[in-house]
């Protein structure tokens, strides 16, 4: 026969070895695709990355026996990977009559992935993940260009190899770029919809950087990749992420995927007709609108008794409102207090029609959580007997948890080629010589 069948079965169902596509997360391990003796050897290495990159020692029977390889594709697999700075040999602990097995610990800054947040106006923040997930690197870089994306792609491509030579990061490490933005992005054409920043409206912001820096770059929502990361860490498959600070964000794990509508759009819930604030939206011009209210600028408009427009709202004004909260001033209280039976309707709405196992807040201050989450629980769980009572838990870091969540989307997607890094280390060390 001119055909050779490969037949390859194969169970794992571990933690850390989660898949998510832009904008389409899948929540749960799923293995690559497999057409060829070439993805397969690809898929094995993936499945060794997956099985040590978390665990403090391991030794290559551990790996065999776990992941069901041969011990022979496992040794071959680990002595490559010692070969090329991913693993290192350790020394054994074990006492036993002959040869003794070796411990091995990986290396985790042997790559890393870069995650680029745009999402504020003027401000991109470079973060360097290694493949631990433990944060190497953050940098924040300023630009002023409001209406010109290709000079803005090439002040990014200017920051990104600035941001690789402060620290000393070769590119050849960087597995890809994760890219935050605040906007939906479209998936059928790859561009940002939806956004407040205008340089980034209707553009492949993604492609466009891409072709500068010859790395693979995935690109998504800010509270997409929040939601992503919580349900990541609560080991769950269906979780709602509202973020409140500057703006309002909602995040969806549904049945394990991401909730996202026609070409790959989004769910949205700032312009959601629940605000009761009254004033104009500069966006959609209605004044209605549910982020009027739950902004900080709705907070302050609230507390002061007059229209303070986002654009006034300055870091001194919002720390004196917080402080007011934390000395439980009577009208700051209040404010906090009118919001969260806001936010308490719109989780119980969303708790009626997705069945969550936990709801996230993430972005304001955890004085204001402190109070709100007494009352959003109270409506939440007090509309129709849930099958468990829904906790509101508190993200504390909102830009730790996309970094993360971004991090990992990045990891997901990568497929690496044990060849082609053993002879991409090969050329380097002849390059040193």
């Amino acid at each position: 026969t001119n055909h050779i069948v490969f037949l390859y079965i194969h169970s794992v169902d571990y933690f850390f070895g989660r898949q998510i596509v832009v904008l389409n997360i899948k929540v749960g391990y799923q293995s690559m695709e497999v057409e060829n003796i070439i993805d397969i050897k690809r898929k094995n290495f993936k499945d060794i990355i997956d099985y040590i990159r978390f665990r403090e020692k391991w030794q290559k029977k551990d790996i065999s026996s776990d992941l069901g390889l041969s011990f022979a594709t496992v040794s071959s697999m680990i002595n490559d990977m010692m070969e090329i700075g991913m693993v290192k040999e350790g020394v054994s602990s074990e006492k036993s009559v002959g040869r003794a097995p070796k411990n091995f610990t990986f290396v985790p800054d042997r790559f890393l992935t870069i995650v680029i947040n745009i999402y504020k106006q003027g401000v991109v923040r470079f973060t360097a993940i290694n493949l631990k997930r433990e944060i190497i690197a953050v940098e924040d870089f300023s630009y002023d260009i409001e209406d010109d994306t290709e000079l803005f792609i090439e002040q990014l491509t200017a920051f990104y190899y600035e941001y690789l030579d402060k620290y000393q990061f070769s590119s050849d490490i960087v597995i890809g770029i994760g890219i935050v933005t605040r906007g939906m992005y479209e998936s059928s054409t790859g561009r940002i919809v939806g956004t407040f920043i205008s340089l980034f409206q209707d553009k492949p912001i993604g492609r466009m950087l891409s072709k500068r820096i010859n790395k693979l770059v995935w690109i998504g929502n800010d509270a997409d990749f929040a939601a992503y990361e919580s349900a990541f860490c609560q080991k769950t498959d269906n979780l709602i992420y509202l973020y409140c600070d500057e703006g309002l964000g909602l995040g969806v794990v549904n049945n394990g995927k991401a909730l996202t509508g026609a070409n790959g759009y989004t769910a949205e819930l700032s312009h959601a007709p629940f605000g009761e604030l009254g004033v104009e939206c500069p966006y959609c011009h209605h004044k209605d609108c549910l982020q009027n209210d739950l902004e900080r600028a709705g907070f302050l408009s609230k507390y002061y008794h007059r229209s303070v427009r986002p654009s006034e709202v300055t870091a001194e004004m919002w720390d004196s409102f917080v402080q007011q909260v934390v000395l439980g001033q009577p009208e700051a209280v209040k404010v906090v207090t009118d919001n969260a039976h806001i936010l308490g309707r719109v989780y119980a709405l969303l708790v009626g029609v997705l069945r969550p196992d936990n709801t996230v807040l993430g972005g304001i201050p955890e004085p204001i959580y402190r109070i709100m989450r007494p009352v959003i629980e109270e409506k939440m769980n007090s509309r129709e007997l849930q099958k468990h009572f829904i906790s509101l838990l508190y993200d504390p870091d909102y830009n730790h948890t996309v970094a993360m969540g971004a991090a990992e989307t990045v990891y997901s997607h990568w497929r690496p080629d044990l060849d082609a890094l053993k002879s991409q280390n090969e050329k380097s060390q002849m390059i040193v010589q």
